[in-house]
């Protein structure tokens, strides 16, 4: 019984478009963690009243609390316009020290398109020492990302769709202002936008926590080489190979697979998502459909059924025809 004196801390952003993700994200999280008292923090942007309603219903009364916070009018907060091609949802994060109360001293942040298969003990419980965020490394296909804001090469880079972040040393270092100025110093473009920020200010200062805690789609199409040789640094093989077969929270990121919602999907985990969907209000709600052009599903072919050295000549043979048509 004692177990379940542990209070967690967990939040996630969204508007209307996202709510049936919202909900299959929390049935999983309570499902996997029941000895766990859990604070569920929801920035809303410009969510109905009935949007809340419904999320509610998804929390066990029980071990469970939903908190709200209107996020839909917070761009001033960046002093700078910044790109559209992503939700302002998403920069929300960047300001959690300011959101949540002052008694949340730490909090695990993830995205809408995550999974959770086991317990979050292990990973919420870690020691940050001087880090000022906890995650796994991401799979970038180059190292463009890191040198446009002005990493090195070598320096770790975090994917930002699942991070545990303590507020208190962000609070304390005022973190928040950090990520403020850099965007503004770039004029509000930045490569990855909100993780591109994150990566940057907190240079140096990155907890690297099992790839287990984000197992994000390019673990199950990419093989470990190709990995290797594009990420520095990066896991390990058996590590990646342990985080494949025993994830702890998948991250349904775009790629060559196809998300779990969408109907054609091929991702090896899209039933066992589909079973927690279905504990949902969304439960009896049509998959989506693929809405990706012809050219994205043929190079997404290409990719799953031929050499690597087929994909990557046709790839240039798709870009060169996208510039002629430009």
């Amino acid at each position: 019984m004692e177990n379940k004196e542990k209070k967690y801390h967990v939040t996630l952003a969204s508007d209307s478009n996202y709510i049936e993700f919202v909900a299959t994200v929390l049935v999983s999280l309570f499902k996997n963690n029941p000895d766990a008292n859990i604070a569920v923090h929801l920035l809303a942007n410009a969510l109905s009243d009935d949007d809340v309603c419904k999320v509610q219903k998804h929390i066990p009364q029980e071990r469970g609390e939903l908190f709200v916070y209107q996020i839909e009018n917070f761009e001033e907060r960046f002093k700078v316009e910044v790109k559209a091609t992503i939700a302002i949802t998403a920069y929300a994060r960047l300001f959690l020290p300011a959101i949540l109360p002052a008694e949340v001293e730490r909090v695990l942040y993830v995205d809408c398109d995550v999974l959770f298969t086991s317990p979050i003990d292990e990973f919420y419980n870690v020691d940050f020492g001087d880090s000022l965020v906890a995650g796994a490394l991401d799979t970038l296909a180059d190292d463009t990302a890191k040198v446009s804001i002005g990493c090195s090469v070598d320096e770790p880079y975090l994917n930002s769709g699942v991070l545990m972040i303590p507020l208190d040393k962000w609070r304390k270092e005022n973190v928040q202002q950090q990520f403020v100025d850099f965007l503004v110093a770039r004029n509000g473009n930045v490569k990855h936008n909100d993780q591109g920020i994150i990566n940057a200010v907190c240079k140096g200062r990155k907890f690297i926590v099992s790839p287990r805690y984000n197992v994000n789609s390019n673990f199950y199409t990419h093989p470990y080489s190709l990995l290797k040789e594009c990420n520095t640094p990066f896991c390990s093989l058996q590590e990646y190979e342990a985080a494949k077969e025993q994830p702890a929270i998948i991250h349904f990121t775009e790629g060559f697979l196809n998300r779990p919602w969408i109907a054609n999907s091929l991702h090896p985990y899209k039933n066992e998502y589909l079973e927690y969907r279905a504990l949902t209000l969304w439960k009896d709600t049509p998959l989506r459909k693929d809405k990706r052009s012809l050219a994205a599903k043929s190079l997404a072919y290409v990719f799953l059924n031929f050499p690597y050295a087929v994909y990557k000549i046709y790839s240039r043979i798709l870009g060169a025809l996208s510039r002629l048509k430009r």
